[in-house]
């Protein structure tokens, strides 16, 4: 953060900067290119900033905030809008292939029916399904990072309306009504409606005193925030 600030200051003309990416159609740069997809960039305000199409191959080249915040949404007929965020620095970068991705129905569908028992379960509006993960200092490969128990979630929409998450046990079975992540860090938050989410999620630190991490995004209509990982530094 201070190099970016740093190099702000040397040249404050730089107030965007070039996202190239190669959107897939499935997590974890396992998937299909997806040829025709809009991909639209917001700034911290959840205004739009960019919009780029994705050519046959699934790449694109859409303009964001330079040394700030952002948020993505990638929309496509056929397709569950799927939402990102990120940060820039303040020269043009390459997000790489599966970044941002977009989710098949078929993905949504079966994604959501792992947590249909839940008591939070709801199949109108979008939803939010991740791992929160701990962080390991110096490792930058996060599917190493070991899954974060007894941490709890909340999402707030607008600001006012909040929203309880669905965990699973430690056996990887959805609780019906549980209060905090399982073995796997896995949860999920139903009845998304379109807008700024944040996602506070609270666990004890290394400390033994419990601290609170926010995850901000926006929300398209009826989508899919996927947050693989949610990552925490205990």
């Amino acid at each position: 953060m201070t190099i970016i600030l740093f190099l702000l200051a040397c040249d404050p003309m730089i107030t965007e900067v070039q996202m190239t990416g190669t959107v897939l159609d499935a997590p974890a740069n396992a998937g299909n290119a997806v040829g025709d997809a809009t991909v639209t960039a917001l700034n911290g305000a959840g205004e739009p900033f960019g919009v780029a199409t994705t050519d046959a191959d699934g790449a694109f080249s859409v303009t964001v905030p330079a040394g700030a915040p952002f948020f993505v949404g990638v929309e496509k007929d056929g397709y569950v809008p799927t939402a990102f965020s990120g940060t820039s620095g303040v020269s043009d970068f390459d997000a790489g292939a599966g970044y941002p991705w977009l989710s098949t129905e078929d993905w949504a569908t079966e994604e959501r029916a792992r947590w249909e028992a839940c008591a939070n379960y709801t199949a109108e509006g979008g939803f939010v399904s991740g791992q929160a993960l701990a962080v390991v200092p110096g490792v930058d490969d996060f599917t190493s990072w070991p899954p974060l128990p007894d941490a709890e979630l909340l999402a707030y929409v607008s600001g006012d309306l909040a929203l309880d998450a669905c965990y699973l046990d430690d056996e990887g079975v959805v609780l019906a009504a549980g209060e905090s992540t399982g073995k796997t860090g896995e949860y999920a938050i139903f009845g998304v409606p379109a807008g700024q989410v944040v996602i506070e999620l609270t666990v004890a630190r290394s400390n033994g005193e419990a601290g609170t991490d926010l995850y901000q995004f926006v929300a398209f209509e009826d989508g899919l925030i996927p947050v693989f990982p949610t990552p925490v530094e205990l």
